[in-house]
């Protein structure tokens, strides 16, 4: 892998001139993110542009050879190094604002194929991702040694990011984990007023190789809204979800005690209620939410024989019925 500045030219269309790379010749096992080499073309370009008419930058932005391993669940990459050298600086600091990076895209290639553009995007821009993306918390607040992509924000849109190309190249490379898996069970209104009270279940399975310590409600009180949304209704034209999410900072970034540890193979189940929701029309409602875990730097995410859990990850869907 050799670095790159952030000057360097990313998008290439076919019909320009340069060196790319012939697809053939990347091995059916590998995983990889390439860059592509004309800075002159948007996203919206490449967006609207068939994935296999952009030519690639001949060498891997990012290779099979500097990942530790990929997180399945999540869309973590675990690297053996950092992210400096990727980025060109420190990334406690980073920002897209004004970079060559910004609102530029890449592309996962797993084995000899293209599986999907994504797009280096910054949080203060007033357009969405066009897709799969980083941003200045995927890049600049996970851990050194994790490169995160972010789902499209499009709720109702497939997650391409969850291809079965990917996850076969994963596993053929050694390089695959499976994370966890979520399911929401049950949701409840329990308090139908001014500040309603959801009350709901939730599992969580151990689909990975080592044991993993995930965050538990029962042990963390309050500060789990912090870190996980909640369930979110979404109705015909109506998204209701808990005013009291995400807003109680917890005064240190992490506790051991907050973690719940989960056996390879293994499941835990909760009960959680959370207040907080506006008043909730009778109608139909589809309800989901996002589990999160803290960003727990390499040197303090061992416990136990396992490791911390990086990262988030969607639940099923469910529908209820209001009265």
């Amino acid at each position: 892998m050799k670095p790159i500045s952030l000057c360097v030219a990313i998008l290439f269309i076919a019909g320009c001139s340069g060196d790319s790379v012939d697809p053939t010749d990347i091995p059916k096992s590998s995983f990889e993110i390439y860059l592509l080499a004309d800075s002159n073309i948007t996203a919206y370009q490449v967006s609207q542009t068939d994935i296999d008419q952009l030519i690639l930058r001949n060498e891997p932005w990012l290779a099979g050879e500097d990942i530790e391993f990929y997180d399945y669940s999540s869309h973590c990459i675990y690297l053996k190094g950092d992210k400096n050298q990727f980025f060109g600086g420190d990334i406690s600091t980073y920002r897209l604002i004004g970079s060559a990076l910004n609102s530029s895209a890449f592309v996962i290639v797993a084995g000899s194929e293209r599986c999907y553009a994504g797009y280096f995007h910054s949080i203060v821009m007033s357009s969405m991702p066009l897709g799969p993306y980083m941003d200045e918390v995927d890049i600049g607040y996970y851990p050194a040694d994790i490169m995160h992509i972010s789902r499209s924000w499009w709720r109702d849109s497939i997650d391409v990011r969850s291809d079965d190309r990917i996850k076969n190249a994963l596993i053929s490379s050694g390089l695959y984990h499976g994370g966890i898996s979520v399911e929401l069970k049950s949701v409840q209104v329990i308090d139908n007023s001014d500040t309603s009270t959801i009350e709901y279940i939730f599992k969580i399975t151990n689909n990975d190789e080592d044991k993993l310590f995930i965050n538990d409600p029962d042990k963390m009180g309050d500060f789990f809204h912090y870190y996980t949304n909640g369930v979110v209704l979404q109705g015909e034209g109506t998204l209701l979800q808990s005013l009291y999410k995400k807003i109680t900072e917890p005064s240190v970034d992490w506790d051991q005690g907050w973690f719940a540890e989960i056996q390879q193979g293994a499941s835990i189940e909760r009960t959680v209620r959370l207040k907080g929701y506006p008043p909730i029309p009778a109608g139909n409602y589809d309800c989901s939410f996002y589990f999160k875990n803290p960003h727990v730097p390499k040197q303090n995410r061992s416990l136990s024989g396992g490791r911390i859990w990086i990262g988030e990850t969607a639940s099923n869907r469910i529908q209820i019925s209001v009265n």
